[in-house]
């Protein structure tokens, strides 16, 4: 993984495929630095803290319901406590790093849970569907097992998802073995209430709104990307014509946008690089924040 922590505005000029012609430089990323820490990738064991899930949830855990509003006030309030936490760990004398307290599995193993992968959990066929098990997750035992055939980013948002559950569903199903539900080709699957309410955890601990707004802007510079003039120019893409003939709709755009790794002859780590998640989770955040007009 790129070290993001590090000033790389010193970086020798280079070309790309994408811009044969010209240089570009690596963006700095120190300014970003203060209001988005140092990236850390690794995923050490650390001892478990005496967090009160019923805390953590806001007491909405026995809710039979909960909202997306909910469910973002239940992760700022984890990330609020993890953050004094740290604070408490290292007395004030270190620097607070965000992104290194979003990793999921180091938070259920924080929360006292279990963390293993195997090789596969195996796959079966719901409704013409080839689904494979991503996750296996047993609430009353705090066990967590994650197939290695994921791929990293997807292996993330898997754990973000099974932390969800571990924190809002802990009293609804502390007695139900939960799995995770990936289809094989791609296709959609019908999600219950539960899923739903764990994948917006999901979103909303991996991807923070504010943290999405502050690297977006230091990438490229505006609140909302439109396609004109300046920007087809600035992306070394041609003409608006051009660009926006290169895609047919703002999904194919979002996309583009959640990987492109250069903007106005600087480098930086796609935005789904940055968050350690997939193009489409990325595109999809991207969307529904309203970062891009297509």
């Amino acid at each position: 993984m790129k070290d993001l922590g590090k000033n790389r505005k010193g970086a020798a000029r280079k070309t790309s495929p994408e811009n044969p012609g010209g240089t570009e430089d690596d963006i700095s990323l120190l300014p970003l630095m203060q209001q988005l820490p140092q990236w850390i990738a690794d995923d050490t064991t650390t001892e478990p803290i005496g967090f009160d899930l019923n805390s953590l949830s806001l007491g909405l855990s026995k809710k039979q319901k909960l909202f997306d509003n909910e469910i973002k006030a239940i992760t700022r309030n984890l990330l609020g406590k993890l953050l004094r936490n740290k604070e408490q760990s290292t007395n004030g004398t270190e620097n607070i790093d965000l992104i290194s307290l979003l990793n999921p599995a180091s938070i259920l193993r924080l929360l006292g849970c279990e963390v293993r992968s195997e090789i596969s959990l195996g796959d079966y066929d719901k409704e013409g569907n080839q689904i494979n098990i991503g996750a296996l997750l047993d609430i009353k035992n705090k066990v967590v097992v994650f197939s290695e055939q994921m791929r990293p980013s997807q292996r993330r948002f898997t754990l973000a998802h099974e932390l969800g559950h571990y924190v809002m569903h802990y009293y609804r199903f502390r007695n139900v073995a939960l799995h995770r539900d990936l289809p094989i080709n791609g296709s959609k699957i019908y999600r219950t209430q539960p899923e739903w309410e764990a994948d917006r955890f999901g979103t909303h601990l991996l991807m923070p709104e504010k943290l999405v707004r502050t690297v977006f802007r230091g990438y490229f510079h505006t609140d909302r990307f439109k396609i004109n003039e300046d920007t087809a120019f600035s992306l070394n893409k041609g003409s608006v014509t051009h660009l926006r003939d290169r895609f047919k709709n703002i999904d194919e755009f979002a996309r583009f946008m959640a990987s492109i790794r250069f903007y106005k002859r600087r480098v930086f780590p796609s935005m789904a690089e940055t968050f350690m998640v997939s193009e489409q989770t990325m595109a999809i955040r991207l969307k529904e924040l309203k970062l891009l007009e297509f």
